[in-house]
């Protein structure tokens, strides 16, 4: 069965979807505060304006409806495989990512280093047309 509105259907839903801009910028460094301090500071701010400015493009032009998410991807020293890691509240990615290790699998290597091999931006434009069915149905 094809419902006979299918294609308003279709339409609607992509109205309703939100909008992803992603960026990502290869490093191979070794994880330090100093180096998180400066991804911070000076990648991160740099990739979400850039998100920021290309999402404007697309309609999204107030700030408050884009989110923002920061990653480091993150391995042991001599091992290739990575796991990426969300920005921790306490921003302590190396223990955000040796509990990662742990639970993924099933053990962590005390005596290698962390090394960072890209840094990852994921921004999300909230449609307007969600938040007022959110702002109608509240």
């Amino acid at each position: 069965m094809i419902h006979k509105y299918c294609g308003i259907l279709s339409a609607y839903g992509l109205g309703l979807a939100d909008v992803v801009q992603e960026k990502e910028e290869p490093t191979s460094e070794v994880l330090s505060e100093d180096f998180v301090k400066i991804a911070h500071a000076e990648r991160y701010t740099k990739m979400i304006a850039e998100n920021e400015a290309a999402l404007g493009s697309l309609g999204f032009t107030n700030k408050e409806d884009i989110s923002h998410s920061c990653y480091l991807n993150l391995r042991y020293e001599g091992t290739d495989t990575s796991i990426m890691v969300e920005k921790p509240a306490d921003g302590d990615y190396a223990e955000m990512f040796r509990q990662s290790h742990q639970r993924e699998f099933g053990f962590w290597l005390t005596k290698r280093r962390v090394i960072v091999d890209n840094i990852r931006v994921r921004s999300v434009g909230k449609s307007k047309t969600i938040n007022a069915l959110q702002i109608e149905k509240a």
